[in-house]
């Protein structure tokens, strides 16, 4: 289950009478609009909302896939109307089957006054109605919520993005997922039926000797625990929670006071709170721990070329005058190359190399990929500065670009220009 955006543009609303406060996952609003603030996020769409060109995902889907009728799919059908009677959308709904080997389905951002959604035909053909209900309300949720206006293409290749943008963008992307599950539940009425579809969705599993058992491993993924869903970098950047994660929290949701009130299902017995603050705990496993750090970089910068100065100045085995110059006027301080050599000797020169290229890394996650390549700059001019490269000083250079997520190639690129320079 997925939204497809293309380049980005405005997005007009979709209007509903449902009340989306209710559905809408408290981490999928407030990660939304903590991005939309953050300036770098914001220019960039402006700038990409003044380059956009109206792309038509529905001449493609003509192209190549063939637009469903009640007479073709009746069942696909059915399931839409429902969703549209529960969701109080006005909206028409086009369905298209696309020729795809998963159980699946997408929409695409509305256009000219119509909501597209494409259903592998894997799907229509082992989907219940009930089941349909659940994959296309998820759909919709993703039209309803605007999920298109922050695509992953429009910030992945711009060197003002730094890693934890991305990392920030793709949680919000996860707690979306969860927006639009709620709404697939909503419109199929039934926490089994979603379970059902779910099941069938995430296994490949199509048959009834396995599906009657299909509650029964939901459950068994809700009892994992917290230990065996450790975070790691992968995680930060999927765009799709754990499988157990998201049947954990439809399952709170189904117990929910908000979903109650919307269908008349469910025994309500978990508050607005309650609910939030239990799918938050789950979510929060795949973030990672720097997601809500805030704090400035600039000591942090500091501390490290600090180190990585001194490190690759005495790499060749001697501290020279110019290279003692150079830290002092990049970093403003003569005591910082004592502080730093006093560190060294206090433990092994390898150990202070690995220690900050860790630094490094943690440093890389908050800084945008033009500010590591000007360090790893600031640190090749450091290198040469004395008019010699050692294989050791290139060795090391190396090993901080890396820890930057900078590719080593640049440094020698930055040689080449700096030995230009001081030809």
């Amino acid at each position: 289950m997925a939204y497809r955006s293309r380049r980005a543009r405005r997005q007009t609303g979709v209007d509903v009478q449902i009340n989306r406060d209710l559905i809408v996952f408290d981490g999928d609003r407030d990660w939304r609009r903590r991005l939309m603030d953050d300036p770098v996020i914001a220019q960039i769409l402006s700038e990409q909302r003044a380059q956009a060109q109206l792309h038509s995902a529905r001449r493609d889907l003509l192209r190549s896939g063939l637009r469903l009728t009640p007479a073709i799919a009746p069942d696909a059908w059915q399931a839409a109307d429902a969703c549209k009677a529960t969701l109080g959308l006005g909206l028409p709904v086009e369905l298209y089957c696309v020729n795809e080997p998963l159980l699946n389905a997408f929409v695409a951002p509305p256009q000219h006054g119509r909501i597209l959604i494409g259903v592998t035909n894997v799907a229509l053909e082992n989907l219940t109605t009930a089941e349909l209900r659940f994959l296309i309300g998820h759909e919709l949720g993703h039209a309803i919520f605007e999920h298109f206006a922050l695509a992953p293409s429009v910030f992945e290749h711009d060197e003002r993005i730094a890693p934890i943008h991305m990392a920030r963008l793709f949680a919000w992307m996860r707690y979306a997922e969860l927006t639009a599950d709620r709404v697939g539940l909503v419109c199929c009425g039934q926490y089994t039926d979603a379970v059902r579809a779910f099941f069938k969705l995430t296994s490949g599993l199509r048959s009834e000797r396995f599906l009657e058992h299909a509650v029964e491993s939901a459950a068994q993924f809700a009892e994992l625990a917290a230990e065996s869903l450790d975070s790691n970098e992968e995680d930060w950047f999927s765009t799709h929670p754990y499988g157990p994660m998201r049947l954990r929290a439809l399952e709170f949701f189904s117990r929910s006071q908000a979903f109650h009130s919307l269908t008349g299902q469910g025994d309500g017995a978990l508050t607005e709170r309650e609910l939030e603050k239990e799918v938050r705990a789950i979510m929060t496993l795949m973030d990672p721990s720097f997601l809500n750090d805030n704090t400035p970089h600039h000591d942090e910068i500091v501390a490290f070329i600090a180190q990585a100065c001194t490190l690759i100045a005495y790499a060749d085995g001697t501290l020279k005058r110019a290279e003692r110059r150079f830290v002092d006027e990049l970093l403003g301080g003569e005591d910082i190359i004592a502080e730093v050599k006093e560190s060294l000797r206090a433990g092994s020169f390898e150990k202070a190399i690995e220690y900050t290229a860790a630094q490094g890394a943690q440093l890389a996650i908050g800084l945008s990929l033009g500010t590591r390549r000007k360090i790893c700059e600031d640190l090749v001019a450091l290198a040469i500065c004395d008019g010699q490269l050692d294989d050791a000083e290139l060795e090391l250079l190396e090993i901080f670009a890396r820890a930057l997520r900078v590719d080593p190639l640049q440094v020698h690129d930055a040689l080449a220009r700096l030995d230009r320079a001081l030809d």
